[in-house]
């Protein structure tokens, strides 16, 4: 049966083991932003109007690829114990079940790692923006990350950290390159499937797109109501894939968790 005590016995465990090296990583992570915010306000130069554009900010110090990278790592080092015969062993024969030492490692290497990064990079942002304004005379706005922007890395990242998430417990002997390797396969295969189904199936719709996009102020006057309604649901067959597989990853890994315990 799950147990609340248990979990968090074992979150916070988690916790104070890994706490040391992911901090040393939210340190540099928050060194990088000061870093690009400097060499922006440093080097670079914008017509004023940008500076009162919340997506102009985005773009300063994206932190969109440190955050999946961070997000792999952590979710390769939540399961590291699992990759040593005798840390292995200890590890399962910890006092928690199954359930809740998957719900420990999920919480952590997820929402736990994801909300102190966004945390910590919208409020370096902000102070740099401050001191910015202050020391180099500018008048920019000052804006948090947008919540458009928050949702789709949140979204990309947990499908990637779910990938790797997997691995981590399913390989015992190097999970990030064997889960890289059966990622970059499967998207190779998927591209090749995806480009010649579409090729198949809207060869006429291509064609009369070439024609419209050729023209005069082509994609200008491009409308959605241009695309086929199969299009349209196979774009909303994608897109609950894309919302569903990290579940399923997530799934994946409860189930080699409890074999490998049994």
């Amino acid at each position: 049966m799950f147990s609340i005590q248990r979990f968090i016995n074992e979150f916070n465990a988690q916790f104070w083991l890994l706490s040391r090296r992911h901090g040393v990583i939210l340190v540099i992570f928050t060194l990088w932003i000061i870093l690009k915010h400097f060499l922006f306000f440093q080097f670079e130069h914008y017509p004023a109007d940008l500076f009162n554009k919340p997506e102009f900010f985005d773009s300063i110090a994206d932190p969109s690829f440190i955050i999946l990278l961070v997000s792999i790592f952590i979710s390769l080092d939540v399961f590291s114990k699992l990759r040593s015969s005798v840390g292995g062993i200890h590890y399962l024969m910890t006092p928690a079940n199954t359930s809740e030492k998957f719900a420990s490692a999920w919480l952590y290497s997820t929402l736990f790692t994801f909300i102190c990064f966004t945390l910590v990079y919208n409020l370096t942002h902000i102070l740099c923006m401050v001191c910015g304004n202050m020391i180099y005379d500018f008048h920019a706005e000052i804006h948090f990350q947008s919540l458009e922007k928050i949702w789709y890395l949140f979204s990309g990242t947990m499908l990637i950290q779910s990938v790797y998430f997997l691995g981590s417990v399913y390989f015992k002997k190097n999970p990030v390159g064997k889960t890289t390797l059966i990622l970059f396969v499967t998207c190779l295969i998927f591209g090749y499937l995806t480009v010649k189904f579409f090729e198949q199936q809207f060869k006429e719709f291509f064609s009369i797109m070439s024609v419209r996009l050729n023209s005069p102020n082509g994609f200008h006057n491009f409308s959605r109501e241009w695309l086929p309604q199969d299009f349209k649901t196979i774009y909303n067959i994608i897109k609950v894939i894309y919302y569903t597989l990290p579940f399923v990853f997530w799934g994946g890994a409860y189930v080699a968790l409890k074999n490998k315990e049994v």
